[in-house]
């Protein structure tokens, strides 16, 4: 049974233009920088309006700036869990949520378990 860890785009499939391109920028500057706290604050690191970056997101993403940077900030909520034993408001903070009691509703309602029963369930090897 295999389960995929992280997906990788190769260059030969990123979008090409300027939309892409802002699309791209804005999606590493969300990976990379825990600090940016909103889509206002991507969007100013971006040299455009908010409007315009959520805009390129649906055209592109077919979905909102918004629920992008959240699908991210989750999916490194995740990994921590499985990869260290940091306390959940160490792991929000690392993975640019501005409050640990946010995360966990967001959490929960995404997963259907707390945090602590998602990390025991996954810290299971089940060879």
């Amino acid at each position: 049974c295999y389960s995929i860890k992280e997906v990788v785009l190769r260059k030969s499939l990123e979008p090409s233009g300027t939309a892409g391109k802002l699309v791209q920028r804005a999606l590493s500057l969300v990976r990379d920088d825990p600090g940016i706290e909103s889509v206002g604050d991507l969007a100013a690191a971006l040299g455009v309006s908010r409007r315009l970056l959520d805009l390129r997101f649906r055209q592109l993403q077919n979905t909102t700036v918004g629920e992008t940077v959240l699908a991210l900030r989750l999916a490194k909520v995740e990994k921590l869990l499985v990869t260290t034993e940091l306390k959940i408001g160490l792991i929000a903070q690392a993975a640019g949520f501005v409050s640990a009691n946010y995360l966990t509703q967001v959490f929960k309602q995404r997963h259907g378990l707390s945090m602590r029963d998602w990390r025991k369930q996954k810290s299971i090897n089940p060879r």
